[in-house]
């Protein structure tokens, strides 16, 4: 489906002839048929003139409508060619015209064209206008025009930056009305305000659709154009349909429950092949897939029609039933339809799920909605629609295949001429003797059967289309003949160019996307080169923490990326003093992409690799473009490293470890204070260089730089390098201008996260809480159940706030603001009314079997990184354990007053949780003397003090295996210490765990609180989250009941909806109520043995106590427990708020059908059938 274009325009002051002829040009170019002028500043008197209205016509055959009788002058000026589409205005204000937008065929829509007020606060009424509008809506919407805020802050350049509160304004509008961002070309900002000597530029305008509005026109979008005569850029809608081309091969995970998918690969794979066995392999996947093509039910359509069809079946069985309902063949065949009709929708749902690639929504349940628009949003943001490019804006699918290609082939072709001559960077440690066997071991089956099975069986399969749910689910078939290609890839050293060729997936970086800089393209390699390099990966893993600089915290085991976050906000607490210094953080062109492969070659041998298996999967690669769903070109590469290959990272940490190597052995200065001297942090190809500032110095790292681009290929690139000065240093202009740098900052953005000199404010942590608004979406909120929203809170949200944990303290203000949306986004999804709900955040952050929901709240994260901190200072090698050591000594030692907050934190966790960390003293162990707990649990400097052995280490007083302790030292001192035993290895235990999860530390953080008693009731190992989430809040007495109402003095009935003749309260409505508990009962038929009725948690208890059932028929009567209280609890509100009810025996059928649809996937169903039949039969 299409719509004609359609824009709006802010034209600041429509009086003009020039502005006149400004939109009638603009209307010409774009072939409008609507335009909503905005800042019209018509007088009331003027818009009656009928010559004032001819003069100021835009359409041949113009109709309009406006606001002027709503604001003096007139705002909003609504104009269309009546002989292609009409406009009927349904709301209008001072500040937005909505109504309804009809154009030819087309399906109507709602329109509303706004031109917002300035003061937030007059702001305030259009966006309570709207949200009353968005409660009624079930067409598509557009929202459009200039909306006089901005969403995120990189939507403005220059000025102040704005607070929180002015960010949030609009999100919470957005999230509010369940909208979201249309995806947009062109420019990115849209306003300007015509300074030069201070410019400011922000995105006011922009249009909004609801998940309706991209069901109907998936490929809409908007076109920011250029601004002519006005400081405001016209937007424009365009929602043409797009001629698909054709789509590459899709592997759909639902073929594998069906007979016709194993018999043509049966017989695909047996039959015989006289080629190599790699390319056997591939000729028995190609003719798979030619062969899948020709089957009618290769198509998601047949799905949908099976679908169809099984339900007119299934009806058909009810209606035959109704005359003879004893009839044992109409039960028979009516079970039989349920189950068909169970079975398919259960691989609809696996084929959604698939498309929306949403793996953290493993239990969402009820969430098929969400996926579907996920599905619309994600298809509408990556459809790329133009390219702008030196040449200009390229469109049409075949030119912007083209332009693609050609710049992908210039840049992955780039670096011939570069690693051709001997590496000259120092090698620095090469593999140890005792590896070298390891790495030439052949590969076992099982080996190989291990990376496959490892694998994400969702994640984008490569050119060939085959995911790894294809290989983990037809192990039994083709396992043989991909053991069998392995191996003889691994003794050829040589792979066709088809296994290895790899498509570039081009992923926008945000909804607006217009040049090729603004996407991120990621290689999808094909399952079987992802077996090949995760096998060679795996035997580099435990080597590269021995050969690698340590200053690289990137992909290298036991290094993370929070170290060096950590260390470089201590170093830059250096820069306050009066030492000359310098940060700079230097951005790497293209780092992957452009990086020699010769070079690295040359690396790798050094190192002492053996370089065959790698060369064979690094070199001659071929690419493809996924463009739009079709696979585009086919051209080879002679430089860079494929992002997305699982070889990648280790490779380019390699390549990286040549300019480590360099600047450590060069004459560049780094930071030194006391023993401890650094120059740089890596992260990949995050690079960070710390020296002092000299104008040498500096001329010394340039030269350093400049020698290892000349050989590896890879460019500092001066535009995107920032450089942070101590507060000491003069002339810093001239000083950055050595490295080309013109960007001096008085804080850096480093691993996605602030690092300054200064004290971090609430500001700095702005950008964490525009990417939670961006999370917190409102179609998520109206699309997300409450299961789903527990799901996305607990994986998405809480990861994203972990990250910032790790890395820095976020102040108490800013954690009670991500609080407050997290809770609110939970349980009601509203950012801006004042909602009540009945249980605390705190309660819901506690784990399941304390009585909350398993979120991570702030204090328990930050108690796992303090031990985790703590245990990996005493058990890993690293920079930051280095650095704390030297400057502190130990965490058991106070902290002096000018310590960081973060090693702050770190001793007071330590010192509250001495008693969990266990010291095991060995020859070479580094632990202080007089302030680690390793001296009977307690620090040495608590029972025996002499200032003469404050930087003394443990190790000093041992010589091989046993204790040398001096003369003087107390009797009993030394007695103590003789009785500890010396280990061979030292280390540090936590709570009884050598190698303590983040898990261990978080759950030891509750270990004060009690277990509640019916946590094994709701969580059991077969629970249903849906259900289980409600059945949490109804054992707590959360739910919404009408006496807590009353008592919050809310207007409520009393009556129990359900026997009318009791008040209702928690204990009466589960399961006192005559209705509730006929409907429980006559699930559970045991129930009928009590003689009072059982509260919630006595139903729950009964059977647990109960002798007759075993677990797994426990957790079936649990299961049982939860789906009634979740649909009788749903039939309580239709009965209160839409004063429609349904009978005991409906509610047994939806419930004993929610019942036997999570049963049924049970492998025990056969053996609970006979036991549990008043629901599974």
């Amino acid at each position: 489906m299409s719509l004609p274009p359609f824009a709006s325009w802010n034209v600041r002051g429509f009086n003009h002839p020039l502005k006149v002829f400004m939109c009638k040009d603009h209307i010409s170019s774009h072939n409008l048929k609507l335009l909503g002028i905005l800042e019209a500043k018509i007088h009331p008197p003027m818009s009656s003139d009928p010559w004032f209205c001819h003069c100021h016509r835009v359409f041949d055959n113009e109709m309009c409508c406006d606001n002027f009788a709503f604001s003096n002058p007139g705002r909003i000026w609504l104009k269309w060619d009546s002989t292609a589409v009409s406009f009927s205005p349904s709301f209008i204000s001072s500040q937005v015209i909505h109504g309804m937008f009809f154009s030819g065929s087309s399906p109507p829509i709602l329109l509303s064209v706004i031109y917002a007020a300035n003061q937030p606060e007059d702001r305030k009424i259009l966006w309570d206008n709207l949200l009353h509008i968005s409660q009624n809506i079930h067409l598509p919407w557009a929202v459009m025009g200039d909306f006089n805020c901005h969403r995120f802050d990189y939507e403005k350049a220059g000025g102040s930056p704005l607070p929180l509160g002015r960010l949030g304004e609009l999100n919470n509008f957005i999230s509010n009305c369940g909208l979201q961002d249309l995806s947009s070309v062109g420019l990115l900002y849209t306003w300007f305000n015509q300074r030069i000597d201070l410019p400011i530029h922000i995105k006011l305008d922009r249009i909004l659709v609801n998940s309706d509005f991209l069901d109907f026109f998936p490929m809409a979008h908007y076109k920011v154009d250029s601004p002519f005569g006005s400081n405001h850029s016209p937007i424009i809608l365009l929602a043409n349909s797009v001629n698909r081309t054709f789509s590459r091969f899709l592997f759909k995970k639902f073929w594998l429950n069906l007979d016709g998918f194993w018999e043509v690969l049966l017989n695909v794979f047996n039959s015989p092949n006289l080629a190599s066995p790699i390319s056997a392999f591939y000729n028995c996947l190609k003719a798979l897939k030619f062969k899948i093509k020709g089957m009618n039910w290769s198509s998601s359509t047949f799905l949908s029609n099976a679908i169809l069809e099984a339900k007119i079946h299934q009806m058909q069985c009810l209606n035959a039933l109704q005359s003879a309902p004893l009839d044992q063949g109409f039960n028979t065949n009516l079970k039989l339809a349920n189950d068909r009709l169970n079975h398919l929708q259960m691989e609809w749902s696996s084929w959604i799920a698939q498309r929306a690639k949403s793996y953290w929504l493993a239990q969402g349940e009820d969430d098929l909605g969400f996926l579907y628009a996920k599905i619309r949003s994600r298809a509408n943001r990556n459809l790329i629609k133009e390219i702008s490019s030196s040449r200009g804006i390229i469109t049409g699918h075949h030119n912007i295949a083209g332009e693609l290609i050609e710049h992908f082939k210039i840049l992955f072709n780039g670096t011939d001429n570069f690693g051709n001559h001997s590496s000259s960077s120092p090698v620095g440690n090469t593999v140890p003797s005792s590896f070298c066997n390891s790495l030439v071991e052949p590969f076992s089956d099982n080996d190989i059967k291990a990376v496959v099975f490892a694998g994400k069986p969702d994640s984008a399969p490569g050119p060939d289309g085959f995911p790894f749910s294809f290989y983990q689910r037809a192990w039994h078939i083709i396992g043989y003949k991909v053991c069998t290609a392995v191996r003889h890839f691994f003794a050829t050293g040589v792979m066709p160019k088809g296994a290895k060729a790899t498509a570039i997936t081009l992923i926008p970086k945000g909804s607006h996307a217009s040049s090729i800089s603004d996407f991120r393209p990621i290689s999808l390699c094909n399952i079987f080169y992802k077996i090949v390099a995760k096998l060679i990966a795996n035997r580099l893993k435990p080597i590269l923490p021995l050969i690698i600089h340590i200053s690289q915290a990137g992909f290298i085991a036991d290094r993370q990326s929070m170290d060096n976050i950590i260390l470089a906000n201590e170093l830059l607490k250096v820069f306050r003093g009066s030492q000359k210094l310098f940060c700079a953080k230097l951005d790497i062109k293209k780092a992957f992409d452009s990086v020699s492969r010769n070079f690295l070659l040359d690396r790798l041998k050094f190192k002492g690799f053996p370089d065959k298996f790698i060369k064979g999967c690094i070199c001659n690669v071929h690419f493809s473009i996924c463009l739009n769903g079709s696979l585009e070109g086919f051209f080879s590469s002679s430089s860079g490293l494929r992002q997305g290959c699982p070889l990648s990272p280790l490779l380019f940490c390699i390549a990286m470890d040549g300019l480590s190597q360099r600047l450590q052995h060069s004459s560049f200065i780094g930071l030194n204070q006391g023993s401890f001297s650094i120059n740089h942090l890596m992260y990949a190809d995050d690079l960070l260089v710390f020296g002092v500032a000299s104008h040498d110095n500096l001329t010394y790292l340039k030269n350093s730089l400049q020698s290892y681009s000349e050989e590896s290929g890879l460019f500092i690139n001066p535009i995107k390098s920032h450089i942070l000065f101590s507060k000491s240093v003069g002339n810093v202009d001239l000083l950055a201008s050595i490295l080309g740098i013109s960007s001096i900052e008085n804080s850096l953005t480093y691993l996605g996260l602030p690092i300054t000199y200064k004290r971090l404010s609430f500001a700095h942590f702005q950008p964490l809480l525009s990417r939670l608004s961006a999370l917190l979406e409102g179609w998520k909120v109206h699309f997300l159940s409450f299961a789903g929203r527990v799901q996305f809170i607990k994986f998405t949200i809480s990861n994203t706030i972990a990250y910032w944990i790790r890395g820095a303290i976020i102040p108490k203000a800013c954690r009670k603001v991500i609080s407050k949306l997290c809770s609110k986004f939970l349980f009601f999804g509203n950012f801006n009314d004042k909602k009540m709900h009945f249980i605390s955040w705190k309660a819901v952050t506690k784990p399941k079997d304390k009585g909350g929901l398993g979120i991570h709240s702030f204090d328990s994260m930050y108690y796992g990184v303090c031990c985790s901190f703590i245990w990996r200072m005493y058990n890993t090698q690293s920079l930051l354990g280095s650095w704390f050591k030297s400057r502190f000594l130990s965490p058991w030692k106070s902290p002096p007053m000018a310590a960081t907050k973060f090693w702050k934190l770190v001793c007071n966790t330590a010192i509250q949780n001495k008693d969990l960390f266990c010291f095991k003293v060995a020859d070479d162990c580094n632990f202080s003397l007089l302030w680690d707990p390793w001296f009977c649990g307690d620090s040495l400097g608590n029972h025996f003090y002499d200032a003469a052995l404050v930087g003394c280490k443990v190790m000093e007083f041992i010589s091989n295996g046993a204790w040398i302790l001096p003369d003087g030292w107390p009797l009993d001192i030394k007695q103590n210490i003789l009785s500890i035993s010396v280990e061979e290895v030292y280390g540090v235990d936590w709570a009884g765990f050598s190698k303590p999860s983040f898990k261990n530390f978080t759950s030891q953080f509750y270990d004060n609180l009690d277990d509640v008693s019916w946590f094994k009731f709701i969580w059991h190992k077969k629970n249903a989250l849906r259900y289980a989430c409600y059945a949490w809040m109804a054992i707590n007495g959360k739910l919404k009941y009408a006496d807590k109402l009353i008592v919050r003095g809310i207007l409520a009935s009393p009556i129990c909806d359900f026997c009318r003749g009791h008040n209702e309260s928690h204990s009466h409505l589960f399961f006192s109520c005559d209705f509730t508990f006929s409907v429980i009962s006559s699930l559970l038929p045991a129930l009928n043995c009590f003689y009072f009725r059982p509260n919630l948690y006595q139903t729950f208890d009964f059977f647990n106590c109960n002798a007759n059932f075993n677990a797994l028929e426990k957790n079936c009567c649990f299961l049982a427990i939860s789906v009634a209280v979740y649909y009788l609890w749903r039939e309580r509100n239709v009965r209160r708020f839409s004063n429609s009810w349904n009978s005991p025996d409906y509610l047994k059928t939806v419930i004993s059908s929610a019942i036997h649809a999570k049963i049924g996937k049970w492998k025990a169903y056969d053996k609970l059938v006979d036991r549990f039949k008043d629901f599974l039969v």
